[in-house]
Protein backbone atom coordinates (compact mmCIF):
# COMPACT_ATOMS: atom_id res chain seq x y z
CA UNK A 1 0.00 0.00 0.00
CA UNK A 2 1.20 3.47 -1.09
CA UNK A 3 2.52 5.34 2.16
CA UNK A 4 3.71 8.73 2.66
CA UNK A 5 5.11 11.23 5.49
CA UNK A 6 4.91 14.80 5.85
CA UNK A 7 7.43 16.23 7.73
CA UNK A 8 6.71 19.56 9.48
CA UNK A 9 8.44 22.48 11.44
CA UNK A 10 6.72 23.47 14.51
CA UNK A 11 9.83 25.53 16.17
CA UNK A 12 7.73 29.50 16.19
CA UNK A 13 10.96 31.17 16.28
CA UNK A 14 11.83 29.14 12.80
CA UNK A 15 11.19 31.03 9.10
CA UNK A 16 9.71 27.55 8.08
CA UNK A 17 7.30 27.47 10.87
CA UNK A 18 4.33 25.20 9.91
CA UNK A 19 6.09 24.71 6.47
CA UNK A 20 7.33 21.08 5.25
CA UNK A 21 7.36 18.60 2.77
CA UNK A 22 6.32 14.86 2.36
CA UNK A 23 8.18 11.93 1.59
CA UNK A 24 6.78 8.98 -0.26
CA UNK A 25 7.65 4.92 0.09
CA UNK A 26 8.32 3.78 -2.98
CA UNK A 27 4.72 4.59 -5.04
CA UNK A 28 3.57 3.09 -8.20
CA UNK A 29 3.75 4.97 -11.80
CA UNK A 30 2.09 4.06 -15.14
CA UNK A 31 2.42 5.14 -18.31
CA UNK A 32 2.52 8.44 -18.21
CA UNK A 33 0.10 9.32 -21.28
CA UNK A 34 -2.48 7.09 -19.37
CA UNK A 35 -2.07 9.01 -16.19
CA UNK A 36 -2.46 11.88 -18.36
CA UNK A 37 -5.79 10.49 -19.83
CA UNK A 38 -7.11 9.27 -16.68
CA UNK A 39 -10.59 10.46 -14.78
CA UNK A 40 -8.29 11.67 -11.94
CA UNK A 41 -6.82 14.25 -13.55
CA UNK A 42 -9.51 15.11 -15.79
CA UNK A 43 -10.41 18.44 -13.35
CA UNK A 44 -6.89 19.00 -12.58
CA UNK A 45 -5.97 21.76 -14.87
CA UNK A 46 -2.38 22.57 -12.84
CA UNK A 47 -1.60 18.95 -12.37
CA UNK A 48 -2.18 17.72 -15.77
CA UNK A 49 0.15 21.15 -17.21
CA UNK A 50 2.85 19.68 -14.76
CA UNK A 51 2.55 16.32 -15.89
CA UNK A 52 2.36 16.88 -19.79
CA UNK A 53 5.44 19.57 -19.17
CA UNK A 54 6.97 16.23 -17.75
CA UNK A 55 6.02 14.45 -20.63
CA UNK A 56 7.36 16.92 -23.20
CA UNK A 57 10.71 16.81 -21.35
CA UNK A 58 11.15 13.12 -21.74
CA UNK A 59 9.49 11.47 -18.82
CA UNK A 60 7.98 7.73 -19.62
CA UNK A 61 6.08 7.42 -16.07
CA UNK A 62 3.89 9.68 -13.62
CA UNK A 63 2.67 8.53 -10.06
CA UNK A 64 -0.44 7.03 -10.02
CA UNK A 65 -3.59 8.92 -8.14
CA UNK A 66 -5.56 6.96 -5.63
CA UNK A 67 -7.62 5.26 -5.28
CA UNK A 68 -6.90 4.60 -8.93
CA UNK A 69 -10.82 3.95 -10.83
CA UNK A 70 -8.90 3.80 -14.48
CA UNK A 71 -6.81 0.29 -12.89
CA UNK A 72 -3.91 1.60 -14.21
CA UNK A 73 -1.35 -0.80 -15.17
CA UNK A 74 2.17 -0.23 -12.57
CA UNK A 75 4.89 -0.34 -14.68
CA UNK A 76 7.32 1.56 -12.08
CA UNK A 77 7.89 3.16 -8.82
CA UNK A 78 9.29 6.48 -7.48
CA UNK A 79 11.71 5.41 -4.94
CA UNK A 80 12.30 8.66 -2.75
CA UNK A 81 16.03 8.89 -0.31
CA UNK A 82 16.74 11.21 1.81
CA UNK A 83 19.97 13.28 2.23
CA UNK A 84 20.78 14.19 5.63
CA UNK A 85 23.75 16.28 4.71
CA UNK A 86 22.24 17.82 1.59
CA UNK A 87 19.26 18.27 3.17
CA UNK A 88 17.41 16.91 0.17
CA UNK A 89 15.12 14.52 -1.14
CA UNK A 90 16.66 12.60 -4.42
CA UNK A 91 13.97 11.11 -6.83
CA UNK A 92 14.61 7.48 -9.01
CA UNK A 93 12.04 5.83 -11.09
CA UNK A 94 12.85 1.95 -10.53
CA UNK A 95 11.21 0.08 -13.67
CA UNK A 96 9.09 -3.14 -12.30
CA UNK A 97 6.03 -3.82 -12.70
CA UNK A 98 5.19 -4.86 -8.94
CA UNK A 99 6.40 -4.88 -5.52
CA UNK A 100 8.27 -8.30 -5.83
CA UNK A 101 10.44 -6.94 -8.82
CA UNK A 102 11.26 -3.82 -7.07
CA UNK A 103 12.46 -5.48 -4.40
CA UNK A 104 14.78 -7.60 -6.39
CA UNK A 105 15.62 -4.57 -8.54
CA UNK A 106 16.53 -2.82 -5.22
CA UNK A 107 18.73 -5.74 -3.86
CA UNK A 108 20.95 -5.00 -6.54
CA UNK A 109 23.40 -2.27 -5.96
CA UNK A 110 22.89 -0.82 -9.19
CA UNK A 111 19.37 -0.06 -8.69
CA UNK A 112 19.99 3.12 -6.64
CA UNK A 113 22.72 5.11 -5.48
CA UNK A 114 23.37 4.76 -1.75
CA UNK A 115 25.59 7.82 -1.65
CA UNK A 116 24.20 11.15 -1.92
CA UNK A 117 25.44 12.55 -5.77
CA UNK A 118 26.10 16.01 -4.36
CA UNK A 119 27.86 15.28 -0.94
CA UNK A 120 28.89 11.52 -0.39
CA UNK A 121 26.63 11.08 2.71
CA UNK A 122 24.73 7.67 3.22
CA UNK A 123 21.30 8.23 1.64
CA UNK A 124 18.08 7.12 3.76
CA UNK A 125 14.99 5.12 2.56
CA UNK A 126 11.53 5.95 3.66
CA UNK A 127 11.58 3.06 6.77
CA UNK A 128 15.22 4.45 7.86
CA UNK A 129 13.84 8.64 8.11
CA UNK A 130 10.29 7.41 9.51
CA UNK A 131 12.61 5.96 12.42
CA UNK A 132 15.19 8.34 12.46
CA UNK A 133 13.27 11.66 11.87
CA UNK A 134 14.40 14.96 9.99
CA UNK A 135 15.88 17.73 11.42
CA UNK A 136 14.95 21.28 10.20
CA UNK A 137 16.93 22.42 7.17
CA UNK A 138 16.26 25.92 8.33
CA UNK A 139 16.58 25.34 12.57
CA UNK A 140 17.88 22.00 12.81
CA UNK A 141 14.91 21.06 14.99
CA UNK A 142 13.29 17.68 14.95
CA UNK A 143 10.00 17.80 12.37
CA UNK A 144 7.06 16.34 13.63
CA UNK A 145 5.69 13.47 11.43
CA UNK A 146 2.24 13.08 9.91
CA UNK A 147 1.77 9.51 8.38
CA UNK A 148 -0.64 8.33 5.60
CA UNK A 149 -1.35 5.89 3.67
CA UNK A 150 -3.71 4.80 0.52
CA UNK A 151 -6.93 3.16 1.17
CA UNK A 152 -6.19 0.74 -1.83
CA UNK A 153 -3.83 -2.15 -2.59
CA UNK A 154 -1.37 -1.90 -5.45
CA UNK A 155 -3.97 -3.66 -7.92
CA UNK A 156 -1.27 -5.76 -10.50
Amino acid sequence: MPAGCEFICKNKQCENFNAGFVVTAPWPMGDIRRVLNSKKLEKEKELRKIIRDMKRNGKKYACITYPDSDNLEVLAFRVQLWSPDALCVWEFDIEAKDENELLEKLEDSESLPEKCPKTGCKLLDFKQICELGILCPSCSERLTQSRWYTNEEIAI
